[in-house]
């Protein structure tokens, strides 16, 4: 993500207001990814690489971070679903090999 924040030149606008819920959004990701997440170490390293060399892309960094950590639980989610699935399929192969072989089990 460094690379692609090293290389991004975004538009300048003016200031935008600060506000509430993107103040609970850093809160709530520093806490998150920051102190209990297992990238915890990489979550630290890119906050403080983008405060001190990117400034201006510092939400930036913030709510790519927040996408990436949203993207690996949905990857989860429908891995651990798609696992299962496919455990039910190799059963159901599995009692069609005995079926058509005839062998019997009790």
């Amino acid at each position: 993500m460094r690379s692609f924040l090293k290389r991004y030149h975004p538009v300048r606008v003016k200031g935008g207001r600060l506000n509430y819920q993107y103040v609970m959004a850093g809160f709530r990701s520093a806490v998150r990814l920051g102190i209990i997440g297992r990238e915890r170490y990489q979550y630290w390293k890119l906050v403080f690489w983008s405060l001190f060399r990117r400034p201006r892309l510092f939400p930036l960094a913030i709510t790519l971070s927040i996408y990436g950590f949203h993207f690996r639980k949905v990857f989860a989610r429908h891995e651990k679903l798609l696992r299962k699935a496919a455990r039910h399929e190799d059963r159901i192969a599995r009692a069609a090999a005995v079926r058509k072989s005839g062998i019997h089990t009790a």
